[in-house]
């Protein structure tokens, strides 16, 4: 429900949905035509990609997955705690990705399974670093850890915003 905030993460849910938007302006920046919100199944369980799309004449999936801030740093937020960023993303960032992007290309290929069809995460990011002064070192790191950890049949597309960032979801 998109009219109430969350306890602890504010309007995170309401972004949750404006990504997806982000999304769409990404495909139709990338020259993609018949860019479309794919409407959810009625099929109790069965999930949808967020959009469709055709790149010259290639059908095209893009499913939007976003890291949120941590559960710690969501309450430390909300209690207007005080805490450290540090440079380095914790492991349990990592272990989110993987799993996210799992799931979003299980999710196209459960909708579409042709290998021709080409499958886009588009991942947003948003660290417990509300600054983002890290964003650079943070970009490297994940970098890295997707050229060992490269998806089969999946483009990743990653959001991250840039250092000092100020636009708050609280």
């Amino acid at each position: 429900m998109l009219a109430a905030k969350h306890r602890t993460r504010g309007w995170q849910p309401l972004f949750d949905k404006l990504n997806q938007a982000k999304a769409f302006n990404h495909l139709t920046r990338a020259g993609c035509s018949d860019v479309h919100f794919i409407p959810e199944s009625s099929v109790k369980g069965q999930q949808t990609p967020d959009l469709g799309a055709v790149a010259r004449t290639q059908k095209v999936l893009c499913e939007v997955k976003t890291i949120n801030i941590s559960e710690i740093e969501a309450r430390q937020r909300h209690d207007q705690g005080v805490g450290t960023s540090t440079d380095r993303l914790p492991d349990g960032f990592f272990t989110k990705l993987a799993s996210n992007l799992a799931r979003a290309r299980k999710q196209m290929q459960a909708y579409d399974p042709d290998s021709a069809t080409k499958k886009i995460a588009y991942v947003i990011a948003n660290f417990d670093d509300s600054l983002h002064e890290y964003a650079d070192r943070y970009q490297a790191q994940i970098d890295q850890f997707m050229e060992s950890n490269a998806v089969a049949e999946l483009e990743v597309v990653f959001d991250v915003k840039s250092v000092f960032y100020g636009a708050r979801s609280s």
